[in-house]
C-alpha cells in the first residue's frame, strides 16, 4: 500500500503540471518499497501482498518516467520552480505629491534681478506614498506675459524630507523690464506662481547707471534701484535676489566722491556675491558666514565680520574709497575679499 501511494503521488503531480526532483525521488522510493515488500513476503505465500507490491512498483516506475518527461519538456528550472513556488510579485509603488506656494530663497513671492540673472525658488510639499521616503521628480515651468506655461528644462529629484529648491535659468529682456512667472510641477500637482522681474541695465540713467557701471565687472546680472533707505546706510543688498539698493540722496545731498561711489557699489556687490557664490541657499549662506568669521575681524564699530568683508572687497578694488564700518583690512583680508569678487569663496 505504501508503494502504491508513493507511485501514484508523482503521477497525480505530473497530471496537474508540477514537476521536480523531489517527486521523481518519491516514484523511485515506491519501487524500492515494493521490492522490500516482496522480499519480506517471499513472493508467493500472500497473493494480496504480491499484487499490491507489484502495482506499487509499476506506478512508481510510471510516475518517475512521467515526472522526468514533464521536467524535460519544461527545460531548466529554478529552485522556485522545483518546489513549485509562485513567483513573488512586487507591490505597486504609488507616490502622490502636493506642492505648496513657492517663494524665493529670501522668503518673498517675487524678486528683481538684472538681465542674465537667476534666483533660487523653493517650496514646501506633502507626499502620500506606499514607499518609505519616496523620491519624486519636480520640474520648473515658466510663463511670459499672458502666454502659456512652458518647460524651462530645469528639473530636480527630491527625496521626501529633503529641501525642494531650484535655480531659474538665466533670462534677459530687450525691454526696460519684463515680469516672468515661474511655478513648480510634479505629476499633476502644480504650485502657485512666483514672479521675477528682469531689468535691462542698458536703460538705467543717472546714479543707477553709475552704480551699475562700477558693480558690473563683478556683478553683471545685478539690478540697481535708487530709493529712500531712511537710515544711515548709503546702500543695501537684500538676500535672495540680485538687487542693490542705493539711497536716493547719493549724488544729491550726500555728495560722495566717484571713488566713494565705486566703493559703495563694490561693497553691496560683495554682499550679493556672498549669497551667489555660496549656492544661493540658506545652507551656503551659513557656510559663508562661518568662513568670513574665521578670516575677517568685526568692524571697528562692532559690525559683523561679513560687513567688514564687504568693506575689504571695496578697498581691494578702490583703495581711495572708504570703509563704511571702520577699521582696516589686512593683506590676507584683501586677498580673500578679492577672491570672492573673482567668483571664488572665502
Amino acid at each position: 500500500m505504501a508503494a502504491i501511494l508513493g507511485g501514484v503521488t508523482p503521477l497525480l503531480s505530473a497530471q496537474s503540471g508540477a514537476h521536480g526532483y523531489v517527486l521523481s525521488s518519491v516514484g523511485a522510493i515506491a519501487v524500492l518499497v515494493g521490492l522490500r515488500a516482496l522480499r519480506r513476503n517471499r513472493v508467493v505465500p500472500n497473493l494480496g501482498v504480491l499484487v499490491l507490491a507489484v502495482a506499487g512498483m509499476g506506478t512508481g516506475v510510471i510516475g518517475t518516467l512521467a515526472m522526468m518527461a514533464v521536467m524535460a519538456a519544461s527545460g531548466p528550472t529554478s529552485p522556485a520552480r522545483i518546489l513549485d513556488l509562485p513567483a513573488l510579485q512586487p507591490r505597486a509603488q504609488v507616490t502622490q505629491v502636493q506642492l505648496s506656494a513657492p517663494s524665493t530663497a529670501g522668503g518673498r513671492s517675487d524678486a528683481v534681478v538684472g538681465n542674465g540673472g537667476s534666483v533660487r525658488i523653493g517650496a514646501g510639499y506633502s507626499v502620500r506614498s506606499s514607499m518609505t521616503r519616496p523620491r519624486f521628480a519636480v520640474r520648473l515651468e515658466r510663463r511670459i506675459a499672458s502666454g502659456a506655461w512652458s518647460p524651462t528644462g530645469v528639473t530636480t529629484s527630491v527625496v521626501e524630507g529633503s529641501t525642494l529648491s531650484v535655480v531659474t535659468p538665466p533670462y534677459s529682456t530687450s525691454a526696460a523690464k519684463e515680469s516672468v512667472q515661474y511655478r513648480l510641477a510634479s505629476g499633476d500637482s502644480v504650485s502657485a506662481p512666483v514672479s521675477v522681474v528682469y531689468e535691462n541695465q542698458g536703460f538705467y540713467t543717472g546714479m543707477a547707471a553709475t552704480i551699475y557701471a562700477y558693480a558690473a565687472p563683478y556683478c553683471p546680472t545685478t539690478a540697481v534701484h535708487m530709493t529712500a533707505l531712511n537710515g544711515r546706510e548709503a546702500g543695501e543688498y537684500s538676500t535672495g535676489a540680485s538687487l542693490i539698493l542705493v539711497d536716493s540722496s547719493v549724488g544729491v545731498s550726500a555728495n560722495l566722491t566717484p571713488a566713494s561711489q565705486r566703493a559703495l557699489a563694490v561693497h553691496e556687490c560683495s554682499h550679493e556675491l556672498q549669497w551667489l557664490n555660496y549656492r544661493s541657499s540658506r545652507e551656503g549662506n551659513a557656510q559663508m558666514t562661518a568662513a568670513a568669521a574665521v578670516i575677517f575681524t568685526a568692524g571697528s564699530n562692532g559690525a559683523p565680520a561679513i560687513e567688514h568683508a564687504a568693506d575689504c572687497g571695496a578697498l581691494a578694488v578702490e583703495p581711495n574709497g572708504y570703509l563704511g564700518y571702520g577699521g582696516y583690512c589686512t593683506p590676507a583680508e584683501l586677498r580673500a575679499a578679492a577672491r570672492l569678487l573673482g567668483g571664488g569663496r572665502y
